[in-house]
C-alpha cells in the first residue's frame, strides 16, 4: 500500500462510507469523542442553568461554575477536533481543490495530512512539556482545586488522537464499494 492510495479523492470521506454497521475506527474517532463532548455540553449547559438560577433567584452563584465551563470547553473543542479529523471534515476553502483532477487532490490531501501530522508533533512534544512541569509544580486551579495538567492534557490528547485516526485512515483498505477510495470505516466493524 503507498500513501497516496490511502487518501480519498472525495471532498468528504462520508461520501465513500459503506452502508452497514461502524467500525472500530468510528467508534475510536467519532463516536466516543462525540459522546463525551455531548455529555459535558451537557453538564455544562446544566451547571451555567443552576448557576444562572443561584446568582439571580437566591443570590447565591456557584462559585466553580465558570472554572468549570472553560475547562469543559476545552475538551469539547479537542474531543471535536478528533471527530473532525477522522472524518475529513475541517474547515477549508476548497475551491482550488475542487477545481483539479483526481491526482492532484490526492496530492493536496497528502499534503494536509503531511503539514497536520507535523503540526501535531510540535504541538505534542510541548504540550508533553506543560503537562509535566504542570504536574511537577503541583500546581491547581483557583477556585476548583483541579490539577492544571486535567485541562491542559486535553491539547495532548486531541492532538494525540488526530495523528492516530490520520494513521488509521492510511491503514484502511479499498473498499470495493467505493471505486477504489478508502473508507472512513475499517473493516473490524
Amino acid at each position: 500500500m503507498t500513501l497516496s492510495s490511502a487518501i480519498p479523492e472525495t471532498d468528504s470521506v462520508l461520501e465513500t462510507s459503506p452502508s452497514g454497521p461502524p467500525g472500530v475506527g468510528e467508534w475510536i474517532f467519532y463516536r466516543i469523542p462525540g459522546a463525551t463532548a455531548a455529555a459535558l455540553g451537557l453538564v455544562a449547559i446544566g451547571v451555567n442553568f443552576a448557576n444562572v438560577i443561584g446568582r439571580y433567584a437566591f443570590s447565591a452563584p456557584i462559585v466553580w461554575a465558570e472554572e468549570l465551563l472553560r475547562y469543559a470547553l476545552i475538551w469539547i473543542v479537542y474531543l471535536g477536533a478528533i471527530m473532525v479529523t477522522w472524518r475529513f471534515e475541517h474547515l477549508s476553502v476548497d475551491i482550488f481543490v475542487r477545481s483539479r483532477g483526481p491526482v492532484m487532490r490526492k496530492a493536496l490531501r497528502i499534503a494536509f495530512d503531511v503539514s497536520l501530522l507535523a503540526t501535531s508533533a510540535i504541538v505534542i512534544l510541548t504540550a508533553i512539556n506543560v503537562v509535566g512541569l504542570l504536574r511537577m509544580l503541583g500546581k491547581t486551579s483557583v477556585i476548583m482545586g483541579l490539577p492544571l495538567e486535567v485541562p491542559h492534557f486535553a491539547v495532548l490528547f486531541g492532538f494525540a488522537m488526530q495523528v492516530l485516526a490520520v494513521i488509521w485512515r492510511w491503514m484502511l483498505p479499498v473498499s470495493a464499494n467505493s471505486a477504489g477510495r478508502r473508507r472512513p470505516q475499517d473493516p473490524a466493524g
